[in-house]
């Protein structure tokens, strides 16, 4: 799912900085006149609506599906998408150029990744779109992992006995 969005670099230890981001956005906000995307391409939801959220969305698993408005209904016009790990773009590289309405990538490790588009040959970058890939906690795999193995050991275990019972049956 791709939104439009107000950069917020997050901070997850760090309320504090997290604070001093969003209040630094929104007078950015304030001062471009909005958070909604002025120029002719924009990041979307499923039903292609542009959102304004501030705020990161979250991946636990590495892949982000990014959807976008390139243009007046049907017409597609090329775009670059750019991707980062700073929200100030200044690592950016172009992840996508073309004139398809979004992309689906996979296999991003851990962190934090700034979207943001803008029209071929155009000047004027989109919103940015801020995501965080997060993995599921090593403590969380581990406990999920041994109630895995129990059900597995107990089914076995049911079987087995199952299996005996019924050689005994027979042999009565």
């Amino acid at each position: 799912m791709g939104y439009d969005l107000a950069v917020l670099y997050k901070f997850p230890q760090l309320a504090c900085e997290r604070r001093l981001v969003s209040f630094f956005l929104l007078i950015l906000g304030l001062v471009t006149g909005g958070f909604s995307s002025s120029g002719a391409v924009a990041f979307v939801d499923q039903e292609g609506k542009v959102l304004n959220v501030i705020g990161s969305l979250e991946s636990n698993n590495g892949v982000v599906d990014l959807k976008w408005k390139n243009g007046e209904e049907g017409a597609k016009l090329p775009v670059i998408l750019e991707q980062a790990t700073h929200p100030d773009f200044s690592d950016a590289f172009v992840r996508y150029e073309g004139t398809d309405s979004g992309a689906y990538l996979t296999g991003l490790s851990e962190g934090d990744y700034f979207f943001r588009l803008k029209l071929s040959g155009g000047e004027e970058w989109s919103n940015p779109l801020a995501y965080t890939v997060k993995f599921i906690g090593r403590g969380q795999l581990f406990v999920l992992l041994a109630a895995g193995l129990i059900v597995s050991v107990m089914t076995f275990g049911a079987i087995l006995k199952g299996m005996a019972e019924g050689r005994e049956e027979a042999q009565s």
